[in-house]
């Protein structure tokens, strides 16, 4: 999982292998609303060979009510991976609420690292 939290919006961008099965998957793609703000934006969702990505936005000044999205129940298997002025503001917030370690980067080397690889693993 991956998220950017900048002024206004967070965005939570999560990566389903075609392999995925379970709670995880089930949370993603049983619904598209998520507590008060949040929205799984399916015009945005990108089908890939091996997987898709899927976007969930909602309003920055609710990071702190995360848990409302629902993310709190997913058991991650691994760090969060965070962006954005949020990042550092919100660390605390995140690792409590998602129960995982929180590692905090820049927007655009993020950006074409992960362009970089989702190319490479189409290849």
């Amino acid at each position: 999982i991956g998220i950017d939290i900048g002024g206004t919006l967070a965005k939570v961008v999560v990566y389903l292998p075609n392999k995925t099965s379970g709670k995880f998957k089930d949370f993603i793609l049983s619904q598209t609303r998520y507590g008060k703000t949040g929205v799984r934006e399916v015009d945005l969702e990108i089908k890939l060979k091996h997987g898709s990505i899927h976007i969930i936005k909602f309003l920055s000044s609710r990071v702190e009510y995360l848990d409302s999205i629902g993310l709190q129940d997913v058991v991650l298997s691994g760090p969060v991976y965070a962006t954005g002025g949020g990042a550092h503001k919100y660390a605390d917030v995140l690792q409590t609420v998602m129960k995982a370690s929180v590692k905090k980067f820049d927007e655009i080397e993020c950006l074409a690292r992960g362009l970089r690889a989702m190319i490479k693993r189409e290849d």
